[in-house]
Formats: C-alpha cells, sequence, structure tokens
C-alpha cells in the first residue's frame, strides 16, 4: 500500500502549476515545516521586512526576499496561469516590475501598523490597498482532477479532497490576504513586526523579544549615543552659566569634574573642545585673581 506522501507525489508529478520549493531548498523546507504556525508566520514577517526595506535600484536582495515569502505562502497551492509570477522565479522581468510598484504601497501599510496613531493620515490609503489586494484570491475545484483513481485506502483519512485551483489578481493578493488575517483580530501580543525608533531611520524589523525596539544594533548605539550627548551638552551648558568666579574656580578643583570634561572633549571634540577651553579659562582667570 502507497504512502500518503507516495500518493500526493504520484498525483502531482506532472503538474506545471503547482508551487514547489527548488530542490536546494528541501533542507529548508523540511526545518520549516517542523515549526509552529506563529514560527511560520514570523518568518513570513521578516521576509516581508526585509522587501520593505530593501533598496531595488541597489540590489536582488528585496526581490529575492519577496519571491520567498510567496513561496511560502503558495507551497503545494496549484495556480492557474495568471499567476506564474511564482514559477518563474525572483529574476523575472515583469516579477519585478510589480515589485517595483507595490514596495511603497505595503511600505505605507506596514507604517500605519506599527504607529496607527502617528501616521494617522495612513490609515485610509493603506486599508485600501489591504482590502483590494486582500480580495483578489479566486479560486475554483477542479473536478477533472480525481486523485481517488490511485491506489490507497479510504479508510484512513485522505490527504485531499479535491483540488483547488488559484488564481490571484496581483503578487500583492496572498500578500496582503495573509497580513489580514494576522491582524484580524489583532494578536493579544501585538504584531511582530515593527519600526525602528531611532528617528529618520524608518526601518522594519521583527522583534524577537518584546523590549526590542531598534532594527540593528547599530540603531540602538546611535540613539543611547545622542542621549549621552544632550547630557554632555547640559553638563558643559551649565558650567558656562556660572558667573561667580570662585564658585567655577572651586568646581575644577574636583577630579571627577576634571575627568567628566575629558570624557566629552574625547567622545564629542567638534563642539567639546573650544567650550570646555573657554571655560577652563575662566576658572584659570579666578585662579590667578585670588593668588
Amino acid at each position: 500500500m502507497k504512502s500518503p506522501h507516495d500518493i500526493w507525489e504520484e498525483l502531482t508529478a506532472d503538474d506545471p502549476s503547482l508551487v514547489r520549493e527548488p530542490e536546494d531548498c528541501q533542507e529548508e523546507v523540511s526545518a520549516v515545516s517542523r515549526l509552529s504556525e506563529s514560527q511560520r508566520a514570523r518568518l513570513l514577517w521578516k521576509n516581508l521586512a526585509e522587501y520593505a526595506n530593501a533598496d531595488l535600484m541597489a540590489d536582488g536582495k528585496g526581490f529575492e526576499e519577496l519571491h520567498t515569502a510567496l513561496r511560502r505562502l503558495l507551497l503545494h497551492t496549484r495556480v492557474t496561469h495568471n499567476a506564474e509570477f511564482i514559477l518563474k522565479g525572483s529574476e523575472d522581468v515583469s516579477f519585478r516590475s510589480d515589485a517595483s510598484r507595490y514596495q511603497d504601497d505595503l511600505r505605507n501599510l506596514f507604517a500605519w501598523l506599527c504607529e496607527p496613531k502617528s501616521n494617522s493620515e495612513l490609515r485610509v490609503p493603506a486599508l485600501q490597498f489591504l482590502e483590494a489586494n486582500a480580495h483578489g484570491e479566486h479560486w475554483h475545484i477542479d473536478f477533472g482532477d480525481d486523485w481517488t483513481r490511485l491506489d490507497f485506502d479510504e479508510h484512513k483519512d485522505p490527504i485531499v479532497y479535491f483540488t483547488k485551483r488559484v488564481e490571484y489578481d496581483s503578487i500583492m493578493a496572498p500578500i496582503c490576504k495573509f497580513i489580514f488575517e494576522e491582524i484580524d483580530p489583532p494578536p493579544a501580543e501585538g504584531l511582530p513586526i515593527r519600526i525602528c525608533r531611532r528617528p529618520k531611520c524608518g526601518k522594519f524589523y521583527v522583534r524577537e523579544r518584546s523590549p526590542k525596539q531598534f532594527c540593528s544594533a547599530s540603531c540602538r548605539a546611535q540613539v543611547h549615543q545622542s542621549k549621552s550627548q544632550r547630557l554632555a551638552h547640559k553638563y558643559v551648558s551649565r558650567l558656562e552659566k556660572i558667573d561667580d568666579p570662585d564658585l567655577l574656580r572651586n568646581k575644577f578643583r574636583s577630579p571627577a569634574l576634571q575627568t567628566r570634561l575629558a570624557s566629552i572633549e574625547a567622545q564629542w571634540p567638534d563642539w567639546a573642545i573650544e567650550k570646555i577651553k573657554q571655560i577652563k579659562e575662566r576658572a584659570s582667570t579666578a585662579s590667578k585673581r585670588a593668588e
């Protein structure tokens, strides 16, 4: 008796419309198949975040990420001729043209999902994009494809009752359908996709743990450095505002102050050295008068 896997392979061996993973991806497919639904969804979010972040004019990584997401969404799906974009690969000219055309729309949708209050002006166009494309899936049952003709045990659960052939209005149809199902209803722990909190970054990322607020260690370091620099500015500014020469002279006797100013000069020499030099001159003048 043939196993369900053998029946499936025999049934689909000559079906060119079936979306399959390339042979060199079989190990990845096997690993992904062992993941939970939430873990597989997180992988899809990562693919889509990388596509949204990508500079499509500079390299092909963004196209590859989008194509990987589509492959994972449509794996073992029989697509009709109008959905051949998934079968041709990420190098296909028409696929790349569509991917370039929809990237900004997906970015706006992600920006609104991540920060709906801050990006309230994106609400209507983002939801219109989501609705229009989520409705872009159409399917029908292929009554001519009868797998019961194969040798199998009908007293066991059949692997499939019918063949469903699917077509899509655009490459965004399966993507938006996935997003719609992820956010309706929204998960209790929130969406895994986030937007980097560093000003002027704007990249999307998928959080691995709740406290994460930045897309990279570099962005986190820059924000922390900015905070340190603001504190350094305030520290130097307070010394500049001291009008009493004797008070300033007494403060400069502190080893802690000397160490702090040396550190500030080393980290931000472009603005700190000249300011601290002027403060030191005032303190030095006060010391000479005291002598």
